[in-house]
């Protein structure tokens, strides 16, 4: 196995890599981000934080909400 990521170029901690699943309140937040950003694409982050708490009851970091649309390809317009 050295042998073979040397010759490569690969790191061995890359090659026996697991990626993570994502936590289910992760895809949770992602549903709800669609259906609002298909209601109105231009909420930006600071009011989509308060619409979530407000309407659906979830307390989010304003980082991990930019995170998460950025994962999912969403800018507001």
């Amino acid at each position: 196995m050295r042998k073979q990521c040397e010759l490569l170029d690969v790191a061995r901690s890359s090659v026996n890599y697991q990626p993570v699943a994502q936590s289910p309140e992760d895809l949770r937040i992602k549903r709800l981000l669609d259906e609002t950003y298909m209601i109105d694409p231009c909420l930006g982050s600071r009011r989509l934080v308060t619409m979530l708490a407000r309407d659906h009851g979830v307390k989010i970091n304003r980082k991990r909400l930019q995170r998460l649309s950025r994962e999912m390809g969403q800018e507001a317009i």
